[in-house]
């Protein structure tokens, strides 16, 4: 969207105010200032609010749409259910709801939804139906049936799809998931 480049940096002090209200990184005492990489590589909550400041309540949630949270994946497996009676609707999210909404909470997902959309970041911005089974076989080693791999939508472009790529990288060499 143009709204930040991976160079641009936030100032985190430990807390940020939010509608009269502080609301605390993981890290209280603070990151100091980080470029974007670090902001996703020290899980800095300061950071993302900010960025979900910039980015404002529409785009926020036109992206989380996009990337499938609170919807039905389609998976093969019976009984899937969606998140959509649990999710804010656009014109419900505040500042503050959009805050915390920027660093993954005040809105709920199942694990697939989650993991098909972090896989749509490094995989070149294309959300999948993600499935089980890719193939029944006979016991003469027919195929009876196939699944092949299958593009929803595309959510990001591949260049941010290679700068997310990245920076999720730097969260295990040197942020948060290192150890």
């Amino acid at each position: 969207e143009g709204i930040i480049e991976n160079s641009d940096t936030f100032y985190c002090g430990g807390k940020k105010n939010v509608s009269g209200t502080d609301i605390n990184c993981h890290l209280r005492s603070g990151h100091g200032t980080l470029d974007v990489e670090g902001v996703i590589a020290q899980s800095c909550n300061v950071g993302m609010m900010d960025i979900g400041e910039e980015m404002g309540v529409p785009l926020f949630y036109k992206y989380q749409k996009d990337f499938g949270i609170g919807e039905k994946t389609g998976v093969d497996l019976p009984n899937e259910i969606d998140a959509a009676n649990l999710m804010y609707d656009e014109e419900n999210i505040r500042t503050t709801e959009l805050a915390t909404m920027s660093f993954g909470q005040s809105f709920n997902t199942n694990t697939l939804q989650i993991l098909n959309a972090v896989a749509a970041v490094v995989n070149g911005g294309n959300l999948m139906r993600p499935y089980i089974v890719s193939q029944v076989v006979d016991p003469q080693g027919n195929v009876i049936s196939e699944t092949k791999p299958q593009v929803v939508r595309k959510v990001i472009s591949e260049e941010t799809s290679d700068i997310m790529r990245q920076d999720m990288i730097a969260t295990v060499e040197y942020g948060t998931g290192k150890k």
